[in-house]
């Protein structure tokens, strides 16, 4: 399973060569819903160069919680 994922990401990120970063308008969120837009203006992205790739990365964390505090 690890050899397929490294292979996805390597594929996604061989697609994402060579291309120009565009930026980021007000017409590209306009679909979103009113507290995303807020919050992209709120952030300034608007008017930056969109992401084309990013990389996370994960670790185990162990959560415990009662579950009568939820009820």
């Amino acid at each position: 399973m690890k050899k397929e994922y490294r292979e996805a990401v390597l594929e996604a990120l061989e697609s994402t060569k060579g291309k120009q970063a565009q930026i980021l308008t007000e017409a590209d969120i306009k679909h979103l819903p009113d507290a995303v837009q807020k919050y992209l203006r709120l952030t300034g992205v608007v008017g930056k160069e969109k992401v084309l790739n990013f990389r996370a990365e994960f670790r185990l964390v162990s959560l415990e919680y009662n579950c009568r505090d939820y009820k």
